[in-house]
């Protein structure tokens, strides 16, 4: 099975928790057999790129969306209805690869899937498309504006918009997967199917003895949290 995610940030160093989740769904997808391409929309900001698979785009000369701070990924959203580079970047990778499935990391890239899907581009009937859920953006981030001080009503319109964001991708999708059993519970009233709880997890590791004389060197018999 062919399956093609996309996201906002790169995943080829992957560093913070989307990063490392969608890194990690990528892999357990390859270990079941299917073929992957992770595909972003990404601003400039991170270090390490795919070179074929990532489109670094800048956000400069777009308006904050309600002159609110933390907007990159609705300024994306927004572009990714109509914007050329970033169409033709997604026309070009799903001409090559034909997606069975698109797993769409936290909805910010589902316009782009619209607008591909009315074009023809995506066979909508064909195509199953996976809300891949990684938070309940919109209270997130009304959370955010809240705590940097902007006022009630660019909060109200921030946030209304990325919930129609995710009502309309959780609406459309033919599955959707959250982190958490309150997301779910969030997300189930406009799912057409359950909606599958995936909570993050560990990597095993192995820790070798230079590793573990550290700990105990540092720790010296103390009782201690390691994050």
């Amino acid at each position: 099975m062919r399956v093609v995610q996309l996201a906002t940030y790169p995943i080829v160093n992957p560093m913070h928790g989307g990063q490392i989740r969608a890194s990690q769904i990528a892999n357990v997808l390859r270990g079941m057999g299917c073929q992957v391409r992770s595909l972003s929309i990404s601003p400039p900001a991170y270090e390490h790129f795919h070179p074929e698979n990532d489109l670094i785009i800048s956000l400069d000369d777009q308006p904050h969306p309600y002159e609110t701070p933390h907007g990159a990924e609705l300024q994306v959203a927004r572009l990714a209805a109509h914007d050329e580079r970033i169409l033709g970047f997604l026309r070009q990778h799903f001409a090559a690869f034909s997606p069975e499935v698109i797993f769409v990391e936290q909805m910010w890239l589902w316009p782009a899937v619209q607008t591909l899907i009315r074009e023809g581009v995506l066979d909508a009937k064909r195509l199953r498309v996976v809300y891949s859920s990684h938070n309940v953006e919109s209270a997130i981030k009304a959370d955010i504006l809240r705590n940097h001080g902007s006022s009630d009503a660019a909060i109200k319109g921030f946030s209304e918009e990325v919930a129609e964001l995710e009502a309309s991708l959780t609406q459309a999708a033919t599955d959707v997967i959250c982190v958490t059993s309150a997301d779910a519970a969030h997300f189930a009233p406009m799912a057409r199917r359950e909606v599958l709880v995936c909570p993050n997890g560990v990597a095993p590791r192995v820790l070798d003895s230079r590793a573990m004389n550290d700990v105990v060197s540092f720790t010296r018999g103390r009782p201690y949290v390691l994050f």
